[in-house]
């Protein structure tokens, strides 16, 4: 659970970086575009993986 947690946080900080980096050679509505479709296509994404998994289950 530590490594996931730790990979959404990276994943996290890069979008951010990417952010800065956008909104500095564009508009900041292009900026904030960039960042809604990035967080869209990491969340489809990831709802497709989840979906396909089983939950954890008490033992």
């Amino acid at each position: 659970m530590k490594k996931i947690i730790a990979l959404d946080d990276k994943q996290d900080k890069l979008i951010v970086s990417y952010y800065k980096k956008v909104s500095k050679v564009t508009t900041p509505i292009v900026a904030m575009r960039f960042y809604q479709l990035e967080t869209y296509l990491i969340t489809a994404i990831r709802y497709e993986i989840l979906n396909e998994m089983p939950f954890v289950e008490d033992k």
